[in-house]
């Protein structure tokens, strides 16, 4: 292992500063070019406040060869027991999306650097600080020696869900090819599902594409009713909120090209919404949900084939759809290719550190001592299904 000492060292920029911000822009444009790893999380980092944002560059004999981009943010730690949210523990999160980004000529220092850069946000927490790594992905030092849980790292870490495959689908040049690429009985479903929903809403579905700052309100009007009526919005307390805020959000995704959402209309009527960007020649499925009451159709799946279909029509402008963070089986069945990777909480070795380590970790051996629970007595999937139901019932 390199002397510390002979390692380029991290440098904290400051976002408020003019001149630092717009070198921090350069390096982040040039390690693009370089770092394949470079997405639209990191692209969407430059269109935040200052005070959010925290920029650490790897400098090395006076040149920039890394970069790491945090967004800093007052939020509340949520205690959920399986799909029920308890409360919640307010903290300063600091979130590292996917892993430091590095020029190549540094590439076989990246487990030192990267041990160097969480020893360096240790420090610079504040007091109810905690660190955050979205989607750490499974082909970096970063998820090495997060998963080791060594002790000689400056946090505790606790995973945030379960180590995941983040499904995606390599686009082909035609649709058909795309579903010859999956199993058999998916190949059937889909099919059957199309025809059958299309039937039942006597040939009226159609897709929308909402990709312009004009498009936006009509957009949320249609896609807000279907989210109301989900579970995610009731349980989980997700869903399209704060309209204000999505507008503002949708707005400068659209003034970047990147906005591409959908919704999907049987007799007029909105049945399921997806939201999305397309940056790098990638689609983000960041949200997608349905109406429950066609939930037979799997009116989810009907809608994400016509975007397929839209996306391929591009004529090469998208090459990938990335279904995002978490996975299910559903996800597993419509992908083609797949990378694992996994969330996770770093709160520092201080006593306010240990404090909040040590509720989410009761919390959550509570919440898995419970699934298995119901698991073993084969209750889980009614509970969840009963759940979901009285969600569905609450909605006004």
């Amino acid at each position: 292992m390199p002397n510390e000492r002979d390692l380029p060292h991290w440098r904290r920029l400051d976002a408020r500063n003019p001149g630092e911000l717009e070198a921090a822009r350069a390096l982040a444009r040039r390690i693009a070019d370089l770092d394949p790893r470079y997405s639209i999380e990191h692209e969407r980092f430059w269109f935040r406040e200052p005070d959010a944002m925290r920029i650490y560059a790897c400098e090395k004999d006076g040149a920039s060869v890394g970069l790491a981009l945090l967004v800093g943010s007052r939020t509340s730690l949520p205690l959920r027991l399986g799909e029920v949210t308890i409360g919640g523990i307010p903290v300063e999160r600091q979130s590292l999306s996917g892993c430091p980004l590095f020029d190549p000529s540094v590439g076989p220092l990246e487990a030192p650097l990267t041990r160097q850069l969480l020893t360096r946000l240790a420090k610079d927490l504040p007091r109810d600080g905690v660190g955050f790594a979205w989607g750490a992905r499974a082909d970096t030092p970063l998820y090495e020696l997060l998963v080791s849980h060594s002790e000689r790292l400056p946090f505790r870490v606790v995973g945030y869900g379960e180590i995941y495959h983040r499904r995606l689908i390599d686009l082909p040049a035609r649709y058909e090819d795309y579903l010859a690429g999956l199993g058999a009985k998916t190949r059937e479903d889909l099919r059957r599902n199309e025809r059958r929903l299309g039937e039942a809403t006597k040939n009226t579905l159609r897709i929308e594409v909402y990709d312009s700052i004009e498009k936006i309100p009509a957009f949320l009007d249609a896609a807000t009713v279907v989210s109301q009526k989900s579970y995610q919005w009731q349980l989980l307390r997700l869903g399209l909120r704060d309209r204000d805020a999505q507008v503002a959000r949708f707005s400068n995704a659209a003034r970047q090209g990147w906005l591409r959402c959908y919704v999907l209309f049987g007799n007029d009527t909105p049945l399921a919404f997806m939201v999305g960007f397309l940056f790098g020649g990638t689609y983000s499925s960041e949200d997608i949900a349905y109406d429950p009451d066609w939930q037979k159709f799997s009116v989810g799946n009907v809608l994400h084939c016509r975007v397929i279909r839209d996306l391929i029509a591009l004529g090469g402008r998208a090459q990938r759809f990335d279904f995002m963070y978490g996975d299910n089986t559903n996800k597993e069945r419509l992908s083609t290719t797949a990378r694992l990777e996994g969330n996770f909480y770093l709160f520092p070795r201080t006593v306010r550190g240990l404090f909040t380590y040590s509720i989410i970790e009761a919390v959550n051996r509570s919440s898995e001592l419970a699934g298995r629970t119901l698991q073993r007595l084969g209750t889980k999937s009614a509970i969840r299904k009963r759940l979901r139901q009285w969600a569905r019932k609450r909605v006004v």
